[in-house]
């Protein structure tokens, strides 16, 4: 039989749980003190951005921009799609008849 793993120590509960719910992972202390170490290894950024700056960025924007553009072209496709299997579906019903 195998025997569960222990809950993780209270320490670690906030990245167990994010882990868990967001990845559906489960981890055992010594991979999430591995992820620790590794995020702790990484340099520090010289002047953080702050929040709002990152949104008004160029860059940011066209982000919005391509990602707009994206779902109108999906909704259409979606559209389309529907309209489709309607109008299969509909001359299915009328041989049917």
């Amino acid at each position: 039989m195998i025997e569960p793993l222990p809950p993780p120590v209270p320490y670690y509960y906030p990245l167990f749980e994010h882990m868990s719910r967001e990845h559906g992972l489960t981890l055992t202390d010594s991979e999430m003190d591995e992820i620790v170490r590794v995020v702790e290894s990484l340099p520090k950024p010289p002047h953080p951005i702050p929040l709002i700056q990152r949104f008004q960025s160029d860059d940011f924007q066209k982000v919005v921009e391509d990602l707009g553009k994206k779902e109108v072209e999906f909704a259409g496709y979606l559209a389309k799609f529907k309209a489709d299997q309607t109008a299969e579906v509909r001359a299915e019903l009328l041989r049917d008849k």
